[in-house]
């Protein structure tokens, strides 16, 4: 038994390696936050793959909608545009000041944008498919490590079975 979960954190820790290279080659890195989040806990069937929530949308995409965006959303954009040091514009181009209120209003221009799917996002809201796609890149090797590890566990009850 020991052999499989050896396996399975070899197989985790290849995966989510693979996984953090393809979204940061994609370019969908805003703060490096759900790159740093992304992390395994084995289980008694596998493992969980950890992350922030907005990975699925990454991977996934985003429908577009005409609701109003969630506070929420607002939030992390808000956050977004501290981290990034973005500067507000008012509706003229001019520089206005950077409070919390502007803040909170540009971000909502931004995602009520980012609901009609109107970016200039590479993927449209599409979403870029990592988390398939990362897994499809190591299907060969997957199957090679379960397999090694199979046979050992079964060389070791032969083992066992012949004392």
């Amino acid at each position: 038994m020991e052999y499989l979960e050896d396996a399975l954190r070899k197989i985790a820790t290849m995966y989510v390696s693979k996984l953090k290279e393809n979204i940061a080659a994609d370019g969908t890195v805003a703060s490096k936050k759900l790159l740093n989040s992304i992390d395994y806990r084995i289980t008694d069937k596998g493992f969980d793959l950890l992350s922030e929530k907005h990975l699925g949308t990454v991977s996934e995409g985003k429908k577009p909608t005409s609701k109003n965006p969630s506070p929420e959303m607002v939030r992390s954009i808000v956050s977004w545009m501290q981290y990034k040091r973005i500067p507000i514009r008012g509706a003229k181009g001019r520089f206005k000041r950077q409070t919390p209120v502007n803040y909170k209003r540009a971000a909502f221009g931004i995602a009520k944008q980012i609901n009609k799917n109107q970016t200039r996002n590479k993927y449209r809201w599409q979403g870029s498919d990592v988390i398939d796609r990362s897994f499809r890149q190591l299907e060969g090797k997957i199957d090679e490590y379960l397999v090694v590890a199979l046979k050992e566990s079964i060389d070791e009850l032969i083992v066992k079975l012949n004392k």
